[in-house]
């Protein structure tokens, strides 16, 4: 007589509905790595944080975007990567905080590293490559963010330019306004505008003085860093006397010598340059603080004329790191083990089990030597599990 025979469930089973199991080890195998099919969404520029819809020429921005796997299963493993390329009319800041940064989960592992090749002529390629926190893990995705400035010769100014940006074969639209430089104001006596410096760790920092061209006896330039711990970088102050064109460009810059006119306070967090009488003349003051990346600096510069107040302006300075995150589900797998009803020492090879997931796929498992099979990685939920084909001797079970 044909022996009755038993499927059993490794944890739980409950009417032959079986839940997956998290945890298994995924194996991935040098030399396997593999370019990942990707799409590109929701493309944006900011500017000290917070979205814009336009920006000058001559400024840095940050561009964004937010990227997802097309695989939907957990077939993404460490070592695949994908590939952004980003058009021409962009010039990514080639500072190496810019060029190799990684992307985190939300638990702060590293999820992929990416490195940046700008292009002669502009645009570059950026390649991220997954780290093992992606093995066994499907929706796969993420944000990219990296600082940039627009090609000069490759964009045209005052209207919408394409920023098209490439993945995965396909091309993602993008359209952004890029607005002339700046023009001069005849009443402009202070203006003061910063920018990123070489090293992330600093700030560039900027000063034009009496475009106006007016006179102020006595005149004297105070700025001072608001609620931080950052200081002026002493050696990078300049002082030029200069010739402004109505569209901002210098002429006739001669050097000014500041080592009897600058004098530092408040721990290097205040300076003060005493001008002496100003009869007309135009400077532009350059300087440099330390930074933070990714906070907001704020000052404040302030020209006096006999103790008097004319102007002052605040300003605030904020970059963020390039960098991006990334997430991914953990899959799940089934594991099956088939024993002899009467004797559940004896396992059983060769018994076949079809399995249906709740969107109607189905799929075959079929017990090894010691009677067990696993399957491969799967998207959570419950799979139904029937006897397809049951081990030589023994009866199907319809169950």
């Amino acid at each position: 007589m044909l022996k009755k025979k038993i499927m059993r469930l490794v944890l739980s089973m409950l009417m032959a509905l079986v839940m997956l199991f998290q945890g298994v080890n995924f194996n991935v195998y040098a030399g396997s790595e593999k370019e990942v099919d990707l799409e590109i969404q929701n493309i944006v520029i900011k500017n000290g944080g917070n979205p814009v819809n336009s920006m000058q020429v001559g400024d840095e921005f940050r561009i964004e975007m937010n990227w997802k796997a097309k695989a939907k299963a957990a077939t993404i493993n460490e070592g695949d990567y994908f590939i952004v390329k980003l058009p021409d009319n962009i010039l990514i800041k080639n500072d190496a905080g810019n060029l190799n940064f990684s992307l985190t989960a939300p638990d702060g592992s590293v999820m992929a590293n990416a490195h940046v090749t700008p292009k002669a002529g502009g645009g570059a390629e950026i390649k991220v490559t997954f780290t093992n926190y992606v093995n066994g893990r499907y929706d796969i995705n993420g944000t990219l963010g990296m600082n940039a400035n627009f090609n000069k010769d490759k964009v045209t100014v005052n209207q919408k330019n394409n920023f098209d940006i490439e993945a995965g074969g396909k091309t993602t639209p993008f359209q952004f306004k890029v607005d002339g430089g700046p023009t001069g104001n005849s009443n402009e006596v202070l203006h003061k505008y910063s920018f990123a410096a070489e090293s992330i760790n600093e700030a560039e920092w900027r000063v034009r003085i009496n475009y106006k061209k007016a006179n102020f006896p006595n005149a004297v330039v105070t700025d001072t860093l608001v609620g931080t711990t950052e200081k002026f970088v002493k050696e990078s102050f300049r002082l030029y006397r200069v010739n402004y064109t109505s569209d901002l460009k210098e002429n006739n810059r001669v050097r000014i010598d500041l080592s009897d006119k600058i004098v530092f306070s408040n721990n290097d967090q205040t300076f003060t340059i005493n001008l002496g009488n100003i009869n007309g003349e135009q400077y532009k003051l350059e300087y440099r603080t330390t930074y933070t990346p990714g906070t907001n600096l704020r000052n404040n510069v302030k020209l006096t004329s006999n103790n008097n107040k004319v102007d002052e302006k605040f300003i605030s300075y904020k970059k963020e790191a390039a960098g991006g995150t990334g997430v991914g589900i953990l899959a799940n797998k089934i594991k099956l083990v088939k024993v002899d009803a009467e004797d559940n020492t004896v396992v059983l090879a060769n018994a076949v089990f079809e399995a249906t997931g709740t969107d109607g796929s189905k799929f075959e498992l079929t017990t090894a030597a010691d009677g067990t099979v696993t399957s491969p990685a799967l998207v959570a939920g419950t799979y139904k599990v029937k006897e397809k084909t049951a081990p030589a001797g023994y009866e199907l079970n319809t169950q």
